[in-house]
């Protein structure tokens, strides 16, 4: 009996471990008018505070837990992006540049 027992705690925390593992997502965060990389742009997981920046050549790694399938992506100067990774190991994100209209300048001079 206490072989049994002891076979069905093993067994469900193997099983436990299997579905409770987080995926790696990789991808590129580029320009969408001109496809240059984007260094330094923030992806984290929608609603968690923890997030990655791109490296240089515009590449991310990130670990999804299980159960969260959407990215947003941010960059200074550029639309907030969200992507859905679900089923998903590597995503292709182009960002629209943002324009906005400045309705005020103010400039200070010294001397």
């Amino acid at each position: 009996m206490k072989k049994i027992v002891l076979f069905i705690v093993i067994l469900f925390c193997f099983t436990a471990n299997l579905f409770a593992q987080n995926r790696i997502v990789k991808g590129t965060v580029s320009d969408k008018e001109n496809k240059s990389a984007i260094a330094g742009a923030i992806v984290k997981i929608k609603g968690a505070n923890a997030g990655v920046t791109t490296d240089f050549k515009g590449a991310f790694s990130i670990s999804v837990p299980n159960g969260s399938d959407v990215l947003e992506i941010r960059f200074l100067g550029y639309e907030p992006y969200t992507a859905n990774v679900n089923g998903k190991d590597f995503i292709q994100v182009l960002l629209t540049s943002e324009e906005k209209i400045l309705s005020e300048v103010v400039v200070t001079s010294y001397g």
